[in-house]
């Protein structure tokens, strides 16, 4: 692990390189020796990302069950949240239209899948601000509709960042 970019209550994030040499953001969950109920409910935020593959979600490669702890394998394409940017700039109108229309698109993608994100906000955005890309991120509480596997999140009560919700 190189360095460490989010630390929350669940999972830390961190900028790594593995093995074949390529740039890499590693969730790793904080619980050491994670129980069954947590890997399931990790598995399945990885097998929704891998599901939502599309150019405004980011991509995952591998899940890893190692030293103790569970790790998604993601994509960095040189992005930080969309939350640490609006603390540190202001946006043109331009560039909040553009963002706006990348996140739409990539809400229309996971609707055509039938996945329901249910926490969109600015630090579930990702946006590299040279090549000016955004991507969802964190699947963590998502739901994919007309299933309910074992341990999902139900669509019942409420679930995301209630300052976000619509």
């Amino acid at each position: 692990m190189k360095e460490c970019i989010f630390e929350g209550r669940a999972s830390r994030v961190y900028r790594a390189v593995d093995q074949a040499g390529r740039k890499v953001v590693v969730k790793q969950l904080r619980e050491l020796y994670p129980g069954p109920a947590s890997l399931a409910r990790f598995s399945r935020e990885f097998e929704i990302t891998r599901r939502a593959a599309g150019p405004n979600i980011i991509q995952a490669h591998e899940m890893r069950v190692e030293d103790g702890t569970a790790s998604l394998v993601l994509e960095d394409f040189g992005a930080s949240s969309l939350a640490h940017h609006l603390r540190q700039c202001r946006f043109e109108f331009k560039e909040i239209l553009r963002i706006g229309i990348q996140v739409a698109e990539g809400l229309s993608h996971l609707h055509r899948l039938h996945i329901v994100h249910r926490d969109i906000n600015p630090s579930n955005l990702v946006w590299n601000s040279r090549s000016e890309q955004v991507k969802i991120i964190d699947f963590g509480i998502s739901q994919v509709l007309g299933r309910n596997p074992v341990g999902a999140t139900r669509l019942s009560g409420f679930s995301g960042s209630p300052a976000y919700m619509s």
